[in-house]
């Protein structure tokens, strides 16, 4: 095969002219693969080089959630229930956080409903407040 603006010989898989530098019509360039959803696709070959799968995105906001349930249950216990809301547009990831963040916030909810009953935060309170605090 010869070049058709300076009339040199082309290698097959050239895909310029080595002498006048016009690109080789015959060679498709190659084209980057269309990503179809699947984050579990593996050896994406681009160019002859392989390169990492992308990566998934991940539910925040059930991560917060089950964070929070156990510092603030009311923060926790919303974040939870939105997160497991936003889980099916993160393809189901996050929805297992999203469910442990629902159940320890209510445990946590019971657990300070007991503890504030049975007066036991009033006689840790008494004790910290008659002992002029930390000392």
């Amino acid at each position: 095969m010869y070049c058709k603006q300076c009339g040199k010989q082309l290698v097959s898989d050239e895909r310029f002219c080595a002498g006048c530098g016009l690109p080789n019509q015959e060679l498709q360039p190659p084209t980057q693969p269309q990503f179809n959803g699947n984050y579990q696709q593996s050896n994406i070959q681009i160019n002859g080089m392989y390169q990492a799968p992308p990566t998934a995105p991940s539910n925040t906001m059930a991560t917060m959630g089950l964070i929070f349930a156990f510092i603030i249950p009311i923060v926790g216990l919303v974040l939870s229930i939105i997160g497991l809301n936003r889980a099916s547009q993160f393809g189901g990831r996050g929805r297992g956080v999203a469910i442990a963040g629902i159940i320890v916030s209510i445990a946590m909810f019971v657990l300070n409903f007991i503890l504030i009953m049975s007066g036991a935060m009033d006689d840790f309170l008494g004790i910290y407040i008659n002992s002029g605090g930390l000392l």
